[in-house]
């Protein structure tokens, strides 16, 4: 299965916005920001069929200043602070907006990412950790992967990832985290992301239930569009149960006699259990912003060069004419 992620995150975005922005402009601005990588690309000497070396080159686009002899300024994106889940605008989760501000967050970030890849021809995939997305990118020969931070614009490993203390074993066995998404299960990442742009601008309805079962469809493990369909069981439950004032005092004697809201309820307990087995843990806003800091801190520890000086040593040069 193959896609435009260009499009299909236009296409998402522009849902939200109801048809009223422009694909010729975003394509055009998407095109000119890969001739840029391409151009920086060749006055580097990189060599332009090599994955590592594409990827390298994207690492230093979002996290570097760059200037090409045609005079170009590119300077390193930002991470935004403000309003990092878009619960105040939902729109702050959006390319769009990263493209016109220079600020984004660990959503609209890799999604960028991956749309330059996609411009420039090169291998990367998403990827999920507890409440977080990044970027993951194999080697020349397929064998070795890579990831890369791009709210911290750092290149980081397995292990850091996994000192947030929210990953169980059963969810990597599972592939909720640390797994490279492939086309299909981006795809699904699409429909989440259309249904929850839906969910925050209307609320909840058949079109959120619809669009979450077509993410389902391609990715039965999607955590996030688990997390979001379960969300939007439990807020139905609540609003059948206060129609025919069904409360906790009460349940027990009330609920047996409503079989619909009864079996409404236990759909809602099994998404629950289903997403518990799936070895899924919470973590709160307050642990995540503070995991956020300590990858910050690694920015320019020595760990860092090392991996970035294998990463150019890994770089195949181009032959001098």
């Amino acid at each position: 299965m193959t896609f435009s992620v260009k499009e299909a995150v236009f296409t998402v975005e522009n849902a939200f916005y109801e048809q009223e922005t422009d694909y010729t402009e975003f394509d055009k601005v998407i095109q000119q920001t890969g001739d840029f990588i391409k151009e920086k690309m060749r006055e580097f000497g990189y060599d332009t069929n090599s994955n590592v070396a594409k990827n390298l080159m994207l690492f230093q686009f979002f996290s570097d200043t760059l200037k090409t002899k045609s005079g170009l300024t590119h300077l390193p994106l930002a991470y935004d602070f403000e309003d990092i889940w878009g619960k105040k605008d939902w729109s702050n989760m959006f390319v769009t907006k990263l493209l016109e501000s220079g600020k984004g967050q660990c959503h609209s970030l890799p999604l960028l990412y991956l749309m330059l890849a996609e411009e420039i021809d090169a291998t990367a995939h998403l990827s999920r950790s507890p409440n977080h997305t990044y970027i993951k990118f194999p080697d020349d020969n397929g064998m070795k992967w890579h990831n890369v931070e791009l709210t911290s614009q750092i290149l980081t490993t397995n292990a850091l990832i996994l000192q947030n203390g929210y990953i169980k074993a059963e969810a990597i066995q599972n592939k909720l985290y640390l797994h490279p998404l492939s086309q299909q299960e981006l795809l699904s990442q699409m429909y989440t992301d259309l249904a929850m742009g839906y969910q925050k601008k209307f609320g909840h309805d058949r079109f959120t239930k619809d669009a979450l079962q077509k993410a389902l469809a391609f990715d039965a493990n999607n955590i996030t569009a688990l997390l979001t369909q379960a969300n939007y069981h439990t807020e139905m439950v609540a609003h059948v149960f206060g129609q025919l004032g069904i409360t906790q005092e009460n349940i027990q004697q009330e609920l047996p006699k409503h079989h619909k809201a009864l079996a409404l309820f236990q759909k809602m307990v099994h998404q629950h259990i289903t997403i518990d087995a799936l070895g899924y843990k919470k973590m709160p806003d307050a642990m995540y912003q503070k995991w956020l800091a300590a990858m910050q801190k690694q920015k320019d520890n020595q760990q860092q060069k090392a991996m970035k000086e294998q990463l150019h040593k890994l770089t195949k040069p181009l032959p001098k004419l």
